[in-house]
């Protein structure tokens, strides 16, 4: 499975989250707050995605080269 950049970095926010499971809950429970319809367009997909992998891919995936997109 390809995430994009933006994917990538929206997972690298809740990557203290771990497991994957945990992430895609994470994500869920904040969808029916969001109001701003690119951001849940972005996100619906990508907890899909996060959905088809297994935790293994999960774990294998490269976040070197993806920016924090909260500073911490």
């Amino acid at each position: 499975m390809i995430f994009s950049s933006s994917e990538l970095a929206i997972i690298k926010m809740y990557l203290s989250e771990a497991p994957r499971i945990q992430v895609i809950r994470k994500i869920e429970s904040i969808l029916p707050y969001i109001d701003d319809e690119h951001m849940k367009s972005e996100l619906k997909p990508l907890v899909q995605k996060l959905k088809q992998i297994s935790d293994t891919e999960f774990n294998n995936l490269d976040f070197s080269d993806v920016p924090d997109l909260i500073e911490g």
